[in-house]
């Protein structure tokens, strides 16, 4: 099956974000949480590296490599979680879902 699939590009860098499958984004937004219930960057983070950001392969030493990269690392998560959660307005939805 493919998978949904986009482009960001941020800092002149082109990023692809790869959507992992229902139950993969399930588990990665719970368990990116802390004892309150608020997401949690460190493992949210890490998890979107894993999962969802497919190029360039991200870790946190890739971040590290160049100082600039510190200036987009929050919006490319952002947009990288934005992806993960909301689906497109024209995508329809699967049967026993809402839309």
């Amino acid at each position: 099956m493919q998978r949904r699939q986009m482009k960001y590009t941020a800092g002149g860098i082109e990023f692809t974000f790869q959507h992992p499958g229902l139950r993969l984004a399930t588990r990665i937004k719970d368990t990116s949480r802390d004892q309150h219930g608020h997401l949690a960057d460190e493992p949210l983070f890490t998890q979107l590296m894993e999962h969802v950001i497919v190029f360039p392969k991200t870790t946190w030493e890739w971040w590290d490599a160049e100082p600039e990269r510190e200036d987009i690392m929050k919006e490319v998560f952002a947009e990288a979680l934005r992806f993960l959660i909301v689906r497109p307005k024209d995508e329809p939805a699967r049967v026993g879902e809402e839309s």
